[in-house]
């Protein structure tokens, strides 16, 4: 439960960052040198949170059923793909289920672009390992039934050099 919340709490604050860094360069570009406060008026920048928490637990995942250790490329790319397919399904649903917005190329563009910024930076956050992974006993019972299945033999062989 301690490596899933490090997964978690790590992928949504590099989510975060890439958020919250483009909520001030908007608010400055908009609103001059003192567009720093207008973060007050983007209370949704830290829904941007939710992308990363999603890779966090996808990555989580892996590293315990599929990889015992995640590089930092493989990592990025993961995270891209699971926050871009993330935020692309929640933006076609938003925009089917609204009468004033519609779907356009750039829309899907621009979602696609900094959904993927946001799930590279929450996948390199990411830690590339699990500290407690899971033991499986599957290999040990496998060597304990050969082991057995050899002695097995052994003696149907010696009691049939023996007649």
């Amino acid at each position: 439960m301690k490596d899933l919340f490090r997964f978690v709490a790590r992928g949504s604050v590099g989510s975060l960052i890439v958020s919250l860094f483009s909520a001030m360069l908007l608010s400055i570009l908009l609103f001059g040198p003192s567009g720093v406060f207008a973060l007050i008026y983007f209370p949704q920048t830290f829904l941007g949170a939710i992308p990363g928490a999603i890779v966090g637990v996808v990555l989580w995942f892996l590293t315990d059923e599929m990889y015992s250790r995640v590089g930092p490329l493989r990592r990025m790319i993961f995270g891209a793909a699971t926050a871009s397919a993330t935020v692309i399904a929640l933006t076609v649903y938003y925009v089917a289920n609204s009468y004033y917005y519609y779907l356009s190329l750039q829309l899907l563009f621009w979602t696609l672009s900094y959904s993927s910024l946001q799930g590279a930076l929450a996948g390199l956050i990411c830690p590339a390992r699990r500290i407690n992974r899971r033991k499986h006993n599957l290999p040990t019972e496998r060597n304990g039934l050969c082991e057995t299945d050899e002695a097995s033999i052994a003696a149907q062989q010696t009691e049939r050099s023996a007649s």
